[in-house]
């Protein structure tokens, strides 16, 4: 998503954020997902699209997951000190998250893991998880009927 965000404005996130704010940034990331939601990015088949985490503040957003036939969210949850440890590693990648990220990334959680919470089908609890992992969980649960939620290497169906 962030390739897609960048050649979308034609400048890195960082460059994007210096110029117009973190809520340029967020417009974006809302432009990019509602392309990606809509299929304009490929209209004539099925793809897996990482969704910026901060377009889902967006009601638009919101609104085309939910109403988008054939679109399955899986929300690849973490818990803060995983996220800070990966922000912590390139922090080139996300220059708006400074100083004590823990503290950062946990200011930004409550409204969005409100909103992945609404449009969910599944939900990967990824910290003690490999990709292989993750992969092999999304597909397993994706097959089964109806949306649910896999945690601590389980599947816990609602």
């Amino acid at each position: 998503n962030d390739e897609v965000v960048e050649s979308l404005v034609g400048s890195s996130k960082a460059t994007l954020v210096a110029e117009r704010g973190e809520p340029g940034l967020r417009a974006a990331e809302a432009e990019v997902a509602l392309m990606l939601i809509s299929g304009a990015a490929d209209p004539g088949g099925r793809y897996v699209a990482g969704l910026p985490a901060g377009a889902l503040l967006d009601k638009r957003v919101i609104a085309a997951l939910l109403e988008t036939p054939g679109v399955y969210v899986v929300w690849l949850r973490a818990r803060v000190e995983t996220l800070a440890a990966r922000v912590a590693a390139d922090p080139a990648d996300r220059p708006w998250l400074s100083g004590d990220l823990a503290s950062a990334i946990e200011a930004l959680r409550p409204p969005r893991e409100a909103a992945f919470d609404r449009v969910a089908h599944l939900i990967v609890d990824v910290d003690d998880l490999t990709p292989p992992e993750v992969a092999y969980a999304i597909a397993t649960a994706a097959g089964e009927d109806g949306p649910g939620r896999m945690g601590g290497g389980g599947w816990a169906g609602e």
